[in-house]
């Protein structure tokens, strides 16, 4: 029996996905989200890891702030992190452990100046 949140079928994780029938008007395009959790319907939270200093496509950085504002003006709670890891490839990714560089609440993107690892940063949220 696996842990929630643990990978499970490594073999379908591994697999890429071709978005490139998708793509319309203004190059609008699919986008992924790397972890999402919702805490009874009263707070989601959205995860972005980057490795290194890899910045957010400006696509995928619009769509995370227009997904958080529906939800808070629908009357919910919504965090975006962006964290990021310095994991080789071939390696699985603790993202409990990478490093928060950015927060998306309250309609504004924040930079996080201190080293918070995501999995504290998200209980200070749960603690509020």
């Amino acid at each position: 029996m696996s842990l929630p949140g643990s990978i499970t079928n490594r073999d379908r994780a591994s697999q890429l996905r071709d978005f490139s029938g998708l793509c319309f008007v203004r190059g609008i395009s699919p986008t992924d989200i790397d972890g999402a959790m919702d805490f009874h319907g009263n707070l989601f939270i959205f995860i972005e890891l980057k490795f290194g200093s890899t910045p957010m496509p400006s696509g995928q950085r619009r769509f995370l702030s227009n997904l958080s504002e529906a939800i808070t003006r629908g009357g919910r709670e919504c965090v975006v992190f962006v964290s990021e890891h310095s994991t080789p490839i071939g390696e699985d990714i603790d993202a409990a452990n990478s490093f928060v560089r950015e927060v998306y609440c309250n309609g504004n993107w924040h930079s996080v100046p201190a080293v918070v690892t995501l999995r504290s940063a998200v209980e200070v949220f749960l603690s509020k």
